[in-house]
């Protein structure tokens, strides 16, 4: 029987793919993190996080297309493919930890496993068992709308969809208490395929066919450094008007989706720095990895430090940096494990 084996020097390998997105995957993944995970004074801070998602969509539409500027029904499956094993995987994980920390409540388990409502929200969303999980459940729903699209030779229709994607979250989400069948700081009104996920891959796709005006034009660097600011700025605009109009429960604002567009327009002018090849090997490979067990592994890591899991976070700047640790521990683990199989059933194929 041949061995698994470990080859932790290919960590670092980005191939041909452009390493300024991949670095800026790892910096969205330590964002979300943050977003996530509390530290002293987190409700300062946490608003200007938010855009890592909507870019984190993009990024993903932008790869979604070949080099050309296509759409590739295979590519879509396969992406569509991959997305569903680790959906799978990551909600098997979730779901063992969860049965064990309410194995003796049984209103859980019913509600859980037994609510038809709770069942379809899982399959809209995905967040039953951890919140989190929603972006890849609107991952896979807007790859299957992306490839119907296609299949029905109905692509600008996708395009077209952007800005009334995007309206229709502000009106949810911002305006949530105008509709009573609406819920504040809930996925299913903000933070789902239709009004978030589509539109910003969508976006994506767009800078991808339109990347041309952005190569070599490094003197767009201070231009769009200065532009990311200013919606920041914008950021706090809209959080202070939310409070002040009392619209609490807003997951997402306008400008952090223009936020997210901006940093990958600052991605792509950068797309040629050498620097960022060691945080590009870290956004590839372990990105993935941080966004989904970084909730895990703070339960898990307060349960051994507090004795017990605390859901809205221990604001403690301290232990906020030993589940980040803990959790990029883990990601690099799960990122060797998934190579040496993957490498044993290469060679197991080729013999």
């Amino acid at each position: 029987m041949k061995r698994l084996t470990f080859a932790p020097k290919k960590l670092l390998y980005t191939g041909g793919e452009i390493q300024s997105l991949q670095a800026l995957k790892f910096l969205c993944a330590i964002m979300v993190f943050f977003i996530h995970i509390h530290t002293r004074g987190h409700y300062d801070y946490e608003i200007y996080l938010r855009g890592a998602v909507p870019a984190f969509y993009m990024i993903s539409g932008y790869f979604l297309l070949s080099e050309d500027g296509t759409l590739s029904i295979s590519r879509i499956r396969r992406t569509l493919r991959k997305i569903v094993v680790i959906a799978v995987c990551a909600n098997l994980a979730y779901v063992v930890f969860e049965s064990i920390r309410n194995f003796n409540d049984i209103e859980w388990f019913r509600k859980m496993f037994l609510d038809p409502e709770m069942l379809l929200r899982h399959i809209l969303l995905g967040d039953m068992f951890c919140a989190a999980l929603w972006f890849l459940n609107g991952y896979g729903i807007s790859l299957l709308l992306i490839m119907l699209a296609v299949r029905l030779k109905v692509e600008r229709l996708l395009y077209l969809w952007i800005i009334p994607g995007l309206i229709l979250n502000f009106i949810m989400d911002n305006f949530h208490m105008l509709w009573s069948w609406v819920r504040p700081f809930d996925n299913m009104f903000s933070s789902n395929a239709l009004s978030c996920s589509l539109p910003c891959m969508v976006l994506g796709m767009l800078l991808r066919r339109h990347e041309r005006i952005l190569r070599g034009r490094r003197h767009m660097i201070g231009f769009l450094s200065v532009l990311a600011v200013v919606l920041l700025g914008m950021t706090f605009i809209e959080y202070r008007l939310e409070c002040r109009m009392r619209l609490y429960g807003t997951e997402f604002f306008f400008s952090e989706v223009a936020f997210g567009m901006v940093l990958i327009c600052l991605a792509l002018v950068c797309r040629e720095e050498r620097w960022l090849r060691v945080i590009a090997g870290l956004g590839r490979n372990l990105s993935m990895y941080i966004y989904l067990s970084h909730i895990l592994v703070y339960y898990l890591c307060a349960l051994v430090f507090f004795g017990e899991v605390k859901e809205y976070g221990y604001e403690n700047t301290g232990f906020a940096f030993i589940v980040l640790a803990a959790t990029l521990l883990l990601s690099l683990g799960l990122h060797l494990t998934a190579r040496a199989i993957k490498r044993r059933k290469h060679s197991d194929s080729k013999g």
